[in-house]
């Protein structure tokens, strides 16, 4: 003999209490979507300027002039958001005070003397 199972009729009569949920939440929410709409994407951040850049780019050298700080002056450069114009200008100087903070003084410095030659917007 059989047994009759209870299981069909329970899944279907909570399916049937889930969908009820759903349509009264729904309702409640006076027809909006279910799903809780996302927040707006923020704007982009303003595009930096060759002018804000150096002078970001000068304040970390004036302080680095002043502590002899390398490793915090690395940090600061890295930071930076850099203009197109003025990438191969940062690159080299994050190497140059990577090659610093790493104990390489004499690279390090004649790196930043190169720079400083090339470039004169640079308080080294």
């Amino acid at each position: 003999m059989h047994h009759r199972s209870w299981f069909p009729a329970i899944v279907i009569g909570l399916s049937l209490a889930l969908a009820l949920f759903f349509v009264g939440v729904v309702k409640h929410r006076g027809g909006e979507s279910f799903f809780v709409p996302r927040a707006p994407l923020p704007a982009e951040a303003p595009a930096i300027t060759e002018e804000g850049y150096r002078t970001g780019v000068n304040t970390v050298l004036e302080t680095y002039t002043a502590k002899k700080d390398a490793k915090a002056a690395y940090n600061a450069l890295i930071l930076l958001r850099v203009p197109a114009a003025d990438q191969t200008v940062h690159f080299d100087l994050v190497v140059a005070f990577g090659k610093l903070s790493s104990g390489q003084k004499e690279e390090g410095e004649a790196r930043l003397a190169a720079l400083k030659a090339q470039n004169d917007w640079l308080a080294l």
